[in-house]
């Protein structure tokens, strides 16, 4: 990644396009809710409260919370929500997810190691991030960036297990 014209911006490669990675700013929840409704949606028809707008709006102005969006010729492709390490807890990426249409051109790379990275300038001692087991794509991911299975959560959210990963520095 190389810094962008705007702090706290970040462009990077994916495929031949160049990709933005920023805060997130309003005019993105209504994207990011039909994102995140669409890469949940097993977990919603199964019980969890669908996405809105409203949603990211109160993330985003949470102290101690970083949401992030990857751009893809302006609009917003994908995002990652994590909370900062304290003393006491460790950084946790919470929720990441890329539109359908973009999957597998990079994007969820260029947003998992932009927390890697903030975490990592922040003094997190670790960052830790739970996946469904069936997710082959996001524990390839985990695995490629460095993260390290740690545990498996059994029947821990919606009746079903969850691995989980993390990344110590």
């Amino acid at each position: 990644m190389t810094a962008g014209i705007y702090p706290g911006a970040s462009y990077s490669m994916v495929g031949s396009a160049l990709a933005e990675v920023r805060g997130f700013r309003a005019g993105d929840e209504a994207k990011l809710a039909e994102i995140a409704n669409e890469a949940f949606s097993d977990e919603i028809g199964r019980g969890m409260t669908a996405f809105d707008g409203e949603y990211f709006v109160k993330r985003g102005a949470r102290p101690g919370v970083r949401l992030t969006v990857a751009e893809d010729s302006g609009v917003p492709a994908g995002f990652a929500l994590m909370t900062e390490a304290t003393s006491e807890v460790p950084a946790q990426l919470h929720l990441v997810a890329v539109n359908a249409g973009l999957r597998g051109r990079g994007f969820g790379r260029l947003l998992v190691g932009d927390v890697v990275e903030y975490a990592r300038g922040r003094g997190a001692a670790k960052l830790k991030l739970s996946v469904r087991p069936w997710n082959a794509a996001m524990r390839g991911l985990c695995r490629t960036l460095g993260l390290a299975e740690e545990a498996t959560l059994r029947l821990e959210y919606l009746g079903e297990d969850l691995v989980q990963y993390a990344y110590f520095y």
